[in-house]
This record gives structure tokens, sequence and C-alpha cells, in this order.
């Protein structure tokens, strides 16, 4: 009986491995704008790019893959300040299934910086 029961345990554990098998996914390069993301089987999907804004200017960011809705985790991050003043504040706005806007800030000025930026959440079917 032990063994039967370790092997539906060791059994169910493969199928939820399966779930969340990596089914698709794109590398970044300059061809794609350095966008990547990663598709699993069980409809989660994980992606993120690289995105340069302008100085007062957000920049939109259109997802490789479209979520299911708009309610998906951001996590955006810059780089240092132009001479090394500190770190900027990015923030993000806008967010639809498809897309949303990004931008930076320091000291309630608006810079141009390299953004790093990376979702995760439910793909749409």
């Amino acid at each position: 009986d032990e063994a039967l029961v370790t092997c539906s345990t060791v059994s169910g554990d493969v199928e939820n491995i399966k779930a969340h098998a990596v089914i698709d996914f794109q590398t970044p390069t300059s061809n794609n704008n350095y966008t990547w993301y990663r598709k699993y089987a069980d409809g989660w999907v994980e992606q993120g790019g690289v995105v340069t804004t302008t100085n007062s200017y957000e920049q939109t960011i259109v997802l490789p893959v479209s979520m299911s809705d708009a309610h998906y985790t951001i996590t955006a991050t810059g780089g240092d300040t132009p001479g090394g003043g500190g770190y900027q504040t990015v923030s993000w706005r806008g967010q639809t299934a498809t897309q949303f806007g990004v931008f930076s800030a320091y000291g309630g000025t608006w810079y141009a910086n390299t953004i790093y930026w990376r979702v995760e959440g439910m793909a749409a079917s």
C-alpha cells in the first residue's frame, strides 16, 4: 500500500511539473527590441525587456505576449542618473492586457533612462 501511495504521489508531481513546463519562449535580440518571454503550459507567462525613455516622455511598452487582463505584476528598474547623482524612480501607468506606460524621474524631474522591465501573470488564451 505504501508503494502505491508513493507511486501516486510521484505521478501527481510529474503531472504538476508537466503543467508548468515551458512551451514557448523568445530570447532577447536586437531584432525583437530586446524583449523576451517564457510561456508555460498552465497559461503563466513571464516576459520582459529593455526600453530607453526620453526626457519628459513616457514610453509605451507593448507586451510581446498579451495577458489575460490588466491584473499582472510589473517590475521595472532604472539605472544610475546621469553624472552618478543617484538612482531614479521608475513608475508605470495605463496598464492594459497588451501594454503599459513607463517613465523615470529623479528628484521630481523626468530623466532619459534605460529601464529594465518584467511582467508576469496569466497569458491570454
